[in-house]
């Protein structure tokens, strides 16, 4: 992939991740209550599998260049 491809996937991805976030709070949608806990719950876990698998990417990456 070229890094303009990667760069504006990643933007995306960050912008829908705020974007949704705020969709968990009182003056939106989902209101109070366990919909609210479970939706930020979802989006906590997804954030951190993201992470992980760049951590994985960049040791990877890392190791095959020694």
């Amino acid at each position: 992939m070229r890094l303009f491809t990667v760069i504006k996937i990643t933007f995306i991805f960050i912008a829908s991740l705020i974007s949704g976030q705020a969709l968990a709070h009182t003056d939106h949608a989902l209101g109070e209550g366990l919909a609210h806990y479970l939706y930020h719950g979802v989006s906590a876990v997804i954030v951190l599998l993201v992470l992980a698998n760049v951590i994985g990417w960049w040791r990877e990456k890392y190791l095959k260049q020694k």
